[in-house]
């Protein structure tokens, strides 16, 4: 069987396809190793949130990451050239995915020719972190998010450079649609003028999410501590 050779940092990482049972793909040695660390777990939703902190400490600078653990049919996104790793559990199958640098978008490690499917997840999957807002401009700006249930938060007001608010984001099956952040110049309406937006999709639990926000720029991610974001614009100029 044909073996997945990686450039990992300056050494050569050889993936042996002969390591996976039915069931399992992988294309990053680093991503199964991670996976089959916690193969001992029998909690879906415990083996998931270890995964993605492992993720977190493993790729800080990563554009982007995921994971989910289920017994349902997942795939993963078709011909996007990340590093992915499906690995199996007993009752379940965890998957992993990442994008490394820009690079990789131009550069694949394996195309996938699957189309992303997600169906129903048979466990619930909570989530309860804080989003911090920080201004970054002395002009006033409104800022509004839109969860990944479609509810809007109430408008935040901001007045001058450096002021922060807070918000708490308690759910169920939160990273299965993105929580989007948008920008104004006076109080949000139907009709009021954008200056921005920024989305992804996010889950955890004692997590924290951060954003800066700007008078004339979208706003833009800081980066999430001890919780996942996927899919979506996750830090700063990413």
């Amino acid at each position: 069987m044909r073996s997945l050779t990686l450039a990992i940092a300056i050494g050569i990482v050889v993936y042996s396809s002969a390591q996976l049972i039915e069931g399992e793909r992988c294309n990053d040695a680093i991503l199964f190793d991670i996976i089959k660390e916690f193969s001992f777990l029998e909690d879906p939703l415990e083996v998931r949130m270890k995964i993605a902190q492992k993720l977190q400490e493993k790729f800080p600078t990563s554009l982007s990451m995921g994971a989910i653990c289920t017994d349902r049919v997942f795939h993963f996104p078709g011909d996007v050239n990340r590093r992915f790793c499906t690995v199996a559990f007993p009752n379940f199958k965890c998957h992993a995915i990442i994008l490394l640098f820009h690079g990789d978008l131009q550069q694949p490690v394996m195309k996938s020719a699957l189309v992303f499917l997600l169906f129903s997840i048979s466990f619930s999957i909570c989530c309860d972190f804080k989003v911090i807002v920080m201004s970054e401009t002395h002009h006033e700006i409104w800022a509004q998010f839109t969860f990944f249930n479609k509810s809007l938060s109430e408008p935040l007001r901001f007045e001058k450079l450096g002021q922060k608010k807070e918000l708490q984001v308690v759910g169920t099956m939160c990273s299965l649609a993105p929580t989007i952040l948008k920008t104004y110049g006076e109080s949000p309406t139907p009709t009021s003028k954008l200056i921005g937006s920024t989305q992804a999709h996010l889950e955890g639990i004692n997590g924290t999410m951060t954003y800066k926000i700007f008078k004339n720029a979208p706003p833009s991610p800081v980066g999430p501590v001890r919780m996942l974001c996927s899919f979506g614009q996750c830090r700063s100029g990413k």
